[in-house]
């Protein structure tokens, strides 16, 4: 899982975080990780303050410019559309197959009154 291995890989990045001149690259990183995972920024403070003095601002800076551009709302609304989204198609599953299994017994207790109590399917 990658939030197990952050702190290894931010604990290679350190000279990078360090370095106000490489601030940009490192934003466009923790940015990248924010946009394409459910690490929080919050967890990502708690990492990077570990390793660096820096790595702290770099992240909340990071969080603040995606706030402002509406990307973290975005990302939650996202987030929170597929939970909806994935609970709806398991809902119509489990309808689903709560039908099959209904038409199955039906269909054994039909049979087994025709052919006996050996019908098995």
């Amino acid at each position: 899982m990658l939030l197990g291995k952050l702190f290894d890989i931010f604990k290679e990045l350190k000279e990078y975080i360090d370095n106000e001149e490489e601030e940009d690259r490192i934003i466009s990183f923790i940015a990248y990780i924010m946009k394409l995972t459910e690490i929080t920024p919050e967890k990502l403070n708690d990492i990077l303050s570990r390793i660096s003095h820096r790595g702290g601002d770099v992240v909340m800076t990071t969080a603040m410019k995606l706030r402002e551009d509406g990307i973290l709302e975005g990302i939650e609304k996202g987030i929170k559309k597929g939970i909806e989204k994935g609970m709806e198609q398991g809902i119509e599953k489990g309808i689903k197959k709560g039908k099959l299994i209904d038409r199955r017994e039906t269909l054994i207790r039909l049979l087994s009154k025709r052919f006996g109590d050996d019908v098995t399917l």
